[in-house]
């Protein structure tokens, strides 16, 4: 058995209103992507061999989930497909979904999480649809020997982020089949990997924290609380039963209730209303004035780091192709031309916030492993929330010692090759083989019986 996710138009206005930079199938439920949970279920569902992803996911960022979660047996192939208004015109539109007759086909139509006690139970209630109706409604579907049924399995549906945001908290305190992201021995615990906790933390369950996450002190997370990856909160603050997407900073002596936070998009669940806070309101201005001590200090540092990386970047210029590998020599290439605009007041010596463009050192530069470029950006944001002039002398004088004494290669940016048997297959171009393209004598239709 085959099966296809696709999400119709009408399930994708919620999602572009709320979510603008996250494609409908990455929207994560209680910490975990929508897509994710069905690969999930396919995958316990040992009759699926294939699953087809219609235009829910760039094919990139499939790739990278499949290699994420390796437990996945089931071939996955991403179709990039125009809107169609009926599962007839998703055939007519990708008839390789469809090429083997001899196959059945399972569709998963519109935005729908099946609500099952086992996996078994999804297709032992089937009632004739109409695959040609405009108006279906989101639900599980199945082609079988040329007719089309209905699943009729209980459904979570996703409509509007008040669905979004009940079934997140509905799959926290009680997930059934599906498979929530983090680690804990207790209930309603996950946690994730790389977590930082300071002290005179409150943590009550249930709570969801996933990776590369920093938590300041005395913060309190009660009453449900779902953080996503590479979230940063600062100290004093309050978040419950509110969920935060990833790559996320909440600032200092904030209270959140019953809010979702997404980037610098805040949004209250129980009115739809939601405001964009622009980062510019906490950006310094110290650019603009005569005199800045932290601008002073960073020349007072760059003075000397001039003098004596000189002869380290003169000597290992020639042989940068080589030296490149070594992380310290790689950070001397990167910082040393920099500290020159430093020198010129043009340039910071540490990145102050993330859309500070003139810098020549990172906060995150003081760790030696390569983070991603999201966590990077929550360090300088908040650098920029805590910046002190001990501080950047610190960030300056840890990033350089650690990589002086480490001069094995650091792990690549680069993912992974995947395994075989997690084949993600690329979009057809023009000269591949096209199957047969089906018609309507090909499929019998069946209308649902009149109550």
């Amino acid at each position: 058995m085959e099966a296809c996710i696709y999400i119709g138009t009408a399930s994708l206005e919620w999602c572009r209103k709320y979510f603008p930079t996250k494609a409908p199938g990455e929207v994560p439920i209680a910490g975990k992507e929508w897509c994710a949970h069905l690969l999930d279920l396919c995958s316990m569902m040992e009759c699926i061999d294939k699953l087809y992803i219609a235009d829910c996911y760039p094919a990139e960022r499939l790739a990278t989930l499949s290699h994420r979660s390796g437990y996945w047996s089931t071939e996955l192939s991403y179709l990039p497909t125009a809107p169609c208004a009926s599962p007839w015109e998703l055939l007519q539109e990708q008839p390789r979904i469809l090429c083997d007759r001899q196959k059945e086909l399972l569709l998963f139509w519109g935005m729908p999480l099946p609500n099952l006690s086992v996996p078994g139970d999804l297709l032992r209630d089937l009632r004739p649809a109409n695959p040609q109706a405009r108006d279906l409604p989101a639900g599980v579907y199945l082609w079988k020997d040329g007719e089309f049924y209905e699943c009729a399995c209980p459904l979570h549906r996703l409509n509007s982020v008040q669905d979004y945001f009940d079934l997140s908290f509905t799959f926290l305190r009680s997930p059934g089949i599906y498979i929530l992201p983090g680690y804990s021995d207790q209930k309603d615990e996950g946690i994730g990997r790389n977590i930082t906790i300071l002290p005179n933390c409150t943590l009550e369950p249930p709570l969801i924290i996933q990776d590369n996450c920093y938590l300041g002190h005395n913060l309190t997370l009660d009453n449900g609380v779902i953080l996503g990856r590479n979230t940063l909160v600062d100290d004093y603050t309050t978040i419950r039963h509110s969920i935060t997407l990833d790559n996320t900073y909440i600032g200092r002596r904030m209270y959140l209730e019953d809010k979702i936070v997404c980037g610098n998009r805040v949004i209250d669940v129980h009115t739809g209303a939601f405001v964009d806070l622009q980062e510019e309101f906490l950006a310094m201005d110290s650019r603009r004035k005569i005199f800045d001590r932290f601008r002073v200090a960073g020349v007072l540092t760059a003075l000397p780091l001039v003098i004596l990386l000189l002869p380290w970047y003169a000597i290992g210029l020639p042989f940068k192709r080589w030296l490149d590998k070594v992380p310290f020599f790689r950070l001397l290439f990167r910082v040393y031309p920099k500290c020159w605009g430093v020198l010129a007041w043009k340039t910071n010596l540490v990145r102050v916030g993330a859309k500070d463009p003139d810098y020549a050192f990172r906060f995150m530069d003081r760790y030696l492993f390569p983070y991603e470029e999201k966590t990077r950006e929550q360090g300088d944001i908040y650098y920029q929330q805590h910046r002190t002039i001990s501080l950047m002398l610190g960030v300056v004088c840890r990033s350089l010692l650690k990589r002086l004494v480490q001069f094995s290669e650091l792990p690549p940016d680069t993912p992974v090759e995947l395994p075989p048997k997690l084949r993600v297959h690329a979009p057809t171009t023009e000269t591949d083989v096209k199957p047969p393209s089906i018609s309507e004598s090909d499929v019998s239709l069946s209308t649902p019986p009149q109550k």
